[in-house]
């Protein structure tokens, strides 16, 4: 197969075979038997399906010193409406994964067993309106013509990854939280940034004392690509102690620093759904240089 496709077009690549699943014991079986038979010969990049094939496929191309490009040819499926996909993307590109593939952008759904392997995972439903899964799109938009330079580690529990437009030079920073808990990312800004979350949402940030703060839980897009700070956040989410439910009430509570030399005086504002009623939910902070305090808001958690 492989000397007919470049025989009839020397400039076609073929691609191997997409390992998947969830056993890396029979992967590695699988790749030890192909490539102790030769079949690196026959393939001119390297594929595989899902981010829990990935450490393995890694260490099968190094143990047989196979340098040729990795797509990750299927991935999203069971991914329903959160960012596992786009945290897998990245995650890949900093694992040298040049490219990855979602698995269904749309397909019609009319019957119950369709509904049940589709209908949560499509991007765009039976009327081609986005679905929840929609992120993606702003993935799409938010780094199209950049190409993947470096990950950034600097944060403890935080993975920011930059990127550069090919044309213009242009930075941006893409950064999501990689363990459970608090966490935030301050930058160097002597001017405002924009953050674009998974959705979509375009929100200016004035910085401090030279300083911005963001929460770092879901995928936040930021633009312009400023310098990261080995610095406490100077806000910072408190993990709730008691769990969540529908229709109940909670206290968000917020910690809020001033690593400046000048004082600080601000409002703490928690924005929610307009189905998520918020009590008092603006509070004034002022702070001394290297003082902090804890600013708790009240919100009703919807009803199902």
């Amino acid at each position: 197969f492989y000397p007919a496709v470049k025989r009839a077009n020397p400039n076609a690549l073929v691609a191997a075979c997409g390992t998947a699943g969830d056993s890396p014991d029979r992967i590695e079986r699988f790749l030890n038997s192909l490539f102790a038979h030769g079949g690196a010969k026959f393939f001119d990049l390297y594929t595989f399906h899902y981010s829990v094939a990935r450490p393995v496929n890694r260490r099968m191309l190094k143990k047989y010193c196979l340098r040729v490009p990795v797509w990750n040819t299927e991935d999203g499926n069971r991914c329903a409406g959160d960012e596992t996909f786009l945290r897998n993307t990245l995650a890949g590109l900093a694992a040298s994964v040049e490219k990855s593939f979602y698995f269904l952008c749309y397909i019609p759904v009319k019957t119950r067993s369709q509904e049940e392997e589709f209908g949560a995972v499509r991007l765009l439903d039976n009327d081609l309106q986005p679905t929840r899964n929609f992120p993606l799109y702003t993935m799409s938009c938010e780094l199209n013509g950049f190409e993947f330079e470096k990950e950034i580690s600097t944060v403890p529990g935080v993975r920011i990854f930059r990127f550069r437009d090919g044309e213009t030079g242009a930075g941006r920073l893409v950064l999501y939280a990689s363990e459970h808990g608090p966490r935030s990312v301050t930058f160097a800004a002597d001017a405002p940034l924009t953050v674009v979350t998974a959705d979509g949402r375009t929100i200016p940030v004035a910085p401090a004392s030279g300083r911005i703060s963001v929460p770092a839980s879901s995928v936040l897009y930021v633009r312009g690509a400023p310098e990261v700070l080995p610095a406490p956040g100077m806000v910072e989410f408190v993990e709730p102690a008691k769990p969540w439910f529908f229709g109940g009430e909670r206290w968000v509570t917020i910690l809020c620093r001033n690593p400046g030399a000048m004082p600080f005086s601000g409002m703490v504002r928690l924005e929610a759904p307009r189905d998520w009623p918020i009590a008092a939910a603006e509070q004034k902070v002022e702070l001394a240089p290297g003082e902090q305090c804890f600013v708790s808001l009240r919100l009703h958690c919807r009803t199902i």
